[in-house]
């Protein structure tokens, strides 16, 4: 396995390991930026 395929494989890894935490980690995010602004605390 030469070190472009190697990286290939890493990048194409870390994008779907990315697409999968997305959507939770852009919940937390917003629901926290959410109660920033809600609460008065």
């Amino acid at each position: 396995m030469s070190i472009c395929e190697f990286i290939g494989v890493l990048t194409l890894a870390i994008v779907i390991f990315a697409c999968m935490l997305d959507t939770d980690w852009k919940r937390r995010l917003l629901r926290h930026h959410g109660e920033k602004k809600r609460s008065p605390y």
